[in-house]
């Protein structure tokens, strides 16, 4: 790439990475309250529930958000890669 290109790159991908960042953050704040319940739900069957288990179910959650904001077409070995 050339100095022009390279800039304009440079310019697309960062604004890119921000807008991501905003929809990250109404994808999480539209599902909050299903997430805590369904976190709420497995903490009440298994009290001892570790936060890395939280930290996965979390993401699991966010995961299914981000597939069905961005309509992204994914396998199940996709999605555990």
């Amino acid at each position: 790439m050339n100095e022009k290109q390279e800039k304009q790159f440079e310019t697309k991908f960062s604004t890119a990475v921000i807008l991501f960042a905003q929809q990250f953050q109404d994808i999480m704040e539209s599902c909050i309250d299903d997430l805590s319940e369904s976190v709420v739900e497995k903490f009440k069957a298994n009290p001892n529930m570790s936060i890395e288990e939280m930290t996965k179910e979390i993401a699991e959650h966010t995961v299914k958000g981000l597939i069905k904001e961005f309509e992204l077409q994914v396998t199940q070995n996709e999605v555990k890669s």
